[in-house]
């Protein structure tokens, strides 16, 4: 499966915990103002893996991710994370828990409610 945006930004997979799935990315562009869309596009990415997880044997979920996000301060540093956790699939749709982290800490917080096309 090809994904253009994967090609582009180069995420990858940083651990699982209790606040789900880890991907982080390297901010694309020059601070500074420029965190939150690099703090937006990690949470955009963050979303797949976990609902793909959430419904094996699918596959390609295809997870359309409508994301609703908070961000509480700009990314500083190199690097961007976002960690994402399936809260609940009914009808669907998946509602996913997501948050954003950068150098100084927790940056974002969010949720998606992703439609799930196979």
């Amino acid at each position: 499966l090809h994904v253009p945006i994967i090609d582009t930004f180069q995420p990858r997979f940083i651990g699982r915990d209790e606040r789900g799935e880890g991907v982080a990315l390297p901010v694309p562009w020059q601070p500074p103002g420029n965190g939150a869309e690099a703090i937006c596009l990690a949470a955009d990415i963050s979303v797949g893996g976990p609902v793909a997880a959430a419904i094996p044997g699918k596959a390609t979920p295809a997870p359309n991710p409508d994301l609703s996000l908070r961000i509480l301060s700009d990314a500083s540093g190199p690097d961007v994370a976002a960690f994402a956790r399936v809260e609940r699939i009914e009808h669907g749709v998946a509602a996913v828990r997501i948050e954003m982290w950068s150098r100084e800490g927790l940056v974002g917080i969010g949720a998606s409610s992703s439609l799930l096309v196979a």
